[in-house]
């Protein structure tokens, strides 16, 4: 635990003397047309989506894909098309708006609709989403984790504690305090989701593992965020998620959070750490009776970038600890060197070498990946 808050210390210091440089946000319209022909044409051509398309105009389509090369030093060398995403989104008017995506992973072999999900917005202050939605633990899983985005081709080890692609299906508020003129902003987000639904209660012989969608039980998670974007490069935010898990609503999840960056998109530096608490249920061989332990996790990561022209290295540090037993058995790091090559506005190759560092045994990895945006 020392450990971790020396980094996250040296973390906040180079992000608050870098947040002094600012950075210009350029804003974008998107005109709707208004005309609105029949929805069905009988005997024409097409079928209901091109029917719709006629008075959708406002619909896009957009995505990305990630091609990569991996390695890990022995064995394992294969080509991988990771990851295919489209996205769609629609202004449907001024208040309301959609968006949804369509994962393709492992080269195609794995289908998933990450999140779908519909936004109300009465004002800057509130905003409404109902829906399948990314859950607001912090940056990473909200914003960054995109390989777009993103300056490494993997995951953080924070990931083990709080996953990356986190989503659920609920109601979530959110919102942000837009004062003109200030060089503030601060935002929330307050969701009411499913929550994970996993280990089920003694007396039953099946156990499931731990998923974000489903539900066993009547209890709901809640999730909070609030943060401040600070002369629009500097941000920091706090997040905290909790829930019962099993069928019977005894067994609870935690999850707190911070998260900081600072981007001017020239110089970057990002690091985020959480802690989770996870009750787990075991017999005791004695009494044959039920015993509830908690059991506890961390991790964080800091990374640092700096683009020169169309080249940025790149260098992140991560750590987990996977349980509340102090062995080394459970502590796991990484550093990994990135150089990326922005070829296009919307396309980059990723070169990568990590070494992670688990209990008594290292491993080298190598990936090159080829990323784009339409």
């Amino acid at each position: 635990m020392k450990k971790s808050l020396v980094f996250i210390g040296c973390m906040f210091v180079l992000i608050f003397i870098s947040s002094s440089i600012t950075f210009a946000q350029n804003e974008f319209e998107m005109e709707i047309k208004t005309t609105q022909p029949p929805l069905y044409e009988r005997g024409g051509t097409g079928t209901i989506g091109s029917a719709l398309s006629n008075i959708a105009s406002f619909v896009s389509l957009n995505g990305f894909a990630n091609t990569g090369f991996y390695w890990d030093g022995k064995d394992n060398m294969h080509f991988d098309q990771s990851e295919v995403n489209l996205l769609v989104t629609a202004n449907i008017n001024e208040n309301l708006s959609t968006e949804f995506n369509m994962e393709f992973r492992n080269n195609g072999e794995a289908f998933e609709m990450e999140y779908a999900f519909a936004d109300y917005k009465f004002s800057e202050l509130a905003i409404l989403r109902i829906g399948k939605f990314l859950l607001p633990t912090g940056d990473y899983n909200e914003y960054i984790e995109i390989p777009y985005i993103h300056k490494l081709a993997s995951d953080p080890l924070s990931a083990l504690v709080s996953p990356s692609e986190w989503t659920d299906v609920g109601l979530q508020l959110r919102g942000k305090f837009n004062r003109k003129g200030s060089i503030a902003q601060p935002y929330y987000a307050l969701a009411i989701t499913n929550g994970l639904q996993g280990e089920l209660s003694f007396e039953e012989e099946e156990e499931e593992e731990l998923e974000g969608i489903g539900d066993n039980n009547k209890n709901k998670a809640i999730t909070a965020q609030i943060g401040v974007e600070f002369l629009k490069n500097f941000n920091t935010s706090v997040s905290y998620y909790q829930c019962m898990y099993d069928s019977t609503a005894q067994l609870g999840a935690k999850v707190a959070g911070i998260s900081a960056s600072y981007d001017n998109d020239k110089f970057a530096v990002y690091g985020e750490f959480h802690n989770s608490w996870f009750d787990e249920s075991e017999i005791d061989e004695d009494t044959g009776e039920e015993e509830i332990e908690m059991e506890s996790s961390n991790g964080f990561y800091v990374l640092g970038a700096y683009k020169i022209k169309k080249i940025e290295p790149a260098i992140r540090y991560d750590y987990a600890s996977l349980s509340s037993e102090d062995t080394s058995d459970n502590d796991m790091s990484s550093v990994t060197l990135g150089l990326n090559y922005y070829f296009l506005r919307t396309g980059l190759v990723k070169l990568n070498y990590r070494k992670l560092f688990s209990g008594s045994e290292d491993q080298d990895f190598y990936s090159a990946s080829l990323v784009f945006t339409f």
